[in-house]
């Protein structure tokens, strides 16, 4: 039987944005996301439900969510977790004495739709002993888009991700491949052979732009939409 937060989970639009990995540009992307619905009429909602490695509010993923989003939450209810040690989700909380879970996490969602989670690290990053990123998506019920770097290796990375993201049943909305750095040899085929390999195609390819600003991301992820 489903639990009433996952109930209303189910009846919200929107996306969970996880990664492949770390440092793979789930942010970045997710910041492109975020702009791109605001300019089409709506109203997302950010969530980062937990962040390490995490200094002064204000250089956080969640603040720059807030930003690309022009949403009027506070930062502590768009990433009610967050912890300086930048481990794995699991080792950072239990460094300040507090203990996870996917229960936390959904009861500490802001309100609001389209809601657009953004997980910490990679899918089976843990949250805690036995509960990831995956168990994550899956109480959360919403569409998933998977971020992966493009660079080499992606293409293993992908294929493990979506094999686990088909083993649990979760709808995968799209992948994404991001340019985290200039494009190496590989960069113009990882597209093609994960598309051969997996099939599936990489909706969208962000090319490397560490100076672009929320709406030229926007324009990026719009030019592969609709999104909504």
């Amino acid at each position: 039987m489903k639990s009433i937060t996952q109930l209303q989970n189910a009846q919200r639009s929107g996306f969970f944005v996880v990664g492949t990995d770390t440092g793979v540009g789930k942010t970045t992307f997710t910041r492109g996301l975020l702009r791109a619905l605001r300019g089409n009429g709506h109203q997302p909602v950010p969530y980062k439900p937990v962040e390490t490695g995490v200094g002064e509010p204000e250089g956080t993923d969640a603040a720059d969510l807030a930003r690309a989003a022009q949403t009027p939450l506070h930062l502590r209810q768009i990433c009610p977790f967050s912890f300086p040690l930048p481990v794995a989700p699991v080792v950072a909380a239990a460094e300040q004495g507090i203990a996870l879970s996917v229960r936390a996490l959904q009861n500490a969602t802001p309100p609001g739709s389209p809601l657009v989670v953004e997980s910490a690290g990679g899918l089976l990053s843990p949250l805690s002993a036995r509960q990831t990123n995956a168990d994550v998506a899956e109480a959360f019920g919403l569409p998933v888009i998977l971020v992966a770097r493009n660079s080499l290796g992606t293409i293993n990375h992908c294929a493990l991700a979506l094999a686990e993201l088909r083993r649990r049943q979760l709808p995968v909305f799209a992948l994404v491949l991001v340019n985290v750095a200039p494009p190496g040899p590989d960069g113009g085929t990882n597209a093609r052979c994960i598309e051969d390999l997996c099939g599936v195609r990489p909706r969208l390819t962000l090319p490397f732009a560490p100076t672009a600003t929320d709406d030229d991301l926007a324009s990026f992820v719009a030019d592969a939409g609709p999104w909504l």
